[in-house]
């Protein structure tokens, strides 16, 4: 093999889907894929999220990218979503951050961290970007969802995060252990 193509790594896209339940509580779904030769990223991750273009509110964008072994996973937030598995609730969100300057991907991330990350960026995008913020006014259930996680989110290390992340679930009960 040539040194490029020793570099070469698959590409893997992941979406989280972001809708809200019944009492207004923010919920997701993870579908993740290999990027074919065939299609741009954005394409695919519109095609896995379940966003259909044109609906109010829609958005899907991305939000992170990270080094996984032998895989670039890139990862989009999407919304709203036709999808039905909408059944895991966004519990005790927190971002994590490396506490290394150098060095920014995080000791210990998975999949509740990556959903938070991307609810927080989303969230950003409503107030930043001015075509979110346009079409985020169309799905205000969801949206004030979105807000509401991330101005709650704690980022910190990855131990520190999870402590600081005790939020109260939509029943007001704190989230099992």
């Amino acid at each position: 093999m040539t040194g490029r193509q020793e570099a070469l790594r698959a590409v893997h896209v992941e979406v989280v889907s972001f809708g809200v339940d019944q009492y207004d509580a923010l919920c997701y779904e993870i579908r993740r894929d290999f990027l074919s030769a065939k299609t741009t990223p954005d394409e695919y991750a519109l095609a896995l999220s379940g966003v259909l273009e044109g609906a109010p509110g829609a958005v899907c964008h991305s939000t992170s990218w990270r080094y996984e072994v032998d895989a670039v996973v890139l990862t989009y937030g999407a919304t709203p979503t036709s999808l039905t598995g909408l059944g895991l609730g966004l519990v005790e969100p927190s971002v994590v951050c490396s506490t290394d300057p150098l060095r920014p991907s995080p000791d210990g991330l998975h999949s509740p961290h990556v959903v938070a990350h991307a609810a927080r960026h989303l969230a950003d995008l409503a107030s930043r970007d001015p075509t979110v913020a346009r079409v985020s006014a169309q799905r205000p259930r969801l949206w004030v969802a979105l807000q509401q996680a991330a101005v709650q989110m704690p980022v910190a290390p990855h131990a520190q995060a999870h402590n600081l992340a005790r939020l109260p679930t939509p029943s007001g009960f704190p989230a099992a252990e």
